[in-house]
């Protein structure tokens, strides 16, 4: 699988609009945490990081990274300043914080069959295993519900987006339709699931009042290796590891429109919005 080889090689999505519209990227070239304002500028936040891919924001504002290479997770606060968090996990990708503050990891697992998990860490860093038998599980999404879901990316398996009760049982959400390696994956206001395939260059549309998945929008070059994606108000903005970019997809409109909010990013894989 495409992150097991680059490894070798190297939340609801509502956001306030009370606060700047500060964009965090995971740079996996650079072993970095890009920020862009809202004017597009860039700066570098946080170096040192190993093979980053997940983040979060906390409701403290501190930000959570997942480094796939060396399985920990580090905390940086608004400052800059770099603590570890949790070590001890198995490729994380995904992070995503409960509404409780407990914040759940993804274990990729090297994209075994049935060998990934989740993890819970309390803030103290107490750890549990949450749900097992996963299979290339890649990012995680609260739903308003309190619901937990999660990308299977792949892995030699049916790939999809599946559904974990807060008892950790999961069930399957979406295993049809658009789906090729998906990965990120964004709760828009409405409950309307997004989720950005990594294999063709669509986001697949769950919308809240249908069942029937659908593409939403499909753009092979714009969404070249799309991973993560994140809600600013209406937009969903999208990595495109592929080509370094970060796109936006308004999707306030009937038809959607797609353009691209930054270049020059190495690798960029998790994306989030300070809140």
């Amino acid at each position: 699988l495409f992150l097991h080889g680059l490894a070798a090689a190297a939340a609801i999505g509502v956001t306030s609009t009370a606060n700047a519209q500060d964009l965090y990227v995971d740079t996996v070239g650079a072993n970095s945490v890009t920020k862009i304002s809202s004017t597009g500028a860039k700066t570098v936040f946080a170096t040192g990081l190993s093979t980053p891919f997940g983040l979060a924001f906390s409701s403290a504002r501190d930000l959570y990274v997942a480094n796939y290479r060396n399985g920990s997770i580090v905390k940086i606060s608004p400052a800059g300043v770099k603590t570890t968090f949790t070590t001890g996990l198995l490729n994380p990708t995904g992070i995503a914080f409960a509404p409780n503050g407990d914040l759940y990891a993804a274990n990729y697992a090297g994209g075994g069959i049935g060998r990934g998990s989740i993890t819970k860490i309390t803030p103290a860093g107490v750890k549990t295993t949450f749900a097992t038998g996963l299979t290339a599980p890649g990012e995680l999404a609260f739903s308003s519900t309190g619901d937990l879901y999660v990308t299977n990316y792949g892995g030699g398996v049916v790939a999809g987006v599946y559904k974990i009760a807060p008892t950790g049982t999961y069930t399957s959400f979406i295993s049809t339709g658009s789906l090729s390696m998906p990965y990120g994956l964004s709760f828009a206001a409405n409950g309307d699931l997004y989720v950005a395939n990594n294999g063709n260059g669509r986001i697949t549309l769950r919308p809240a009042a249908v069942a029937t998945p659908r593409v939403y929008v499909a753009n092979p070059s714009l969404l070249s290796g799309a991973m993560d994606t994140a809600f600013w108000g209406a937009d969903l903005y999208v990595s495109n590891m592929n080509v370094g970019t970060i796109a936006r997809i308004n999707t306030s409109t009937a038809t959607p429109t797609i353009t691209t909010y930054a270049t020059g990013l190495r690798y960029p894989t998790g994306i989030a919005f300070a809140p």
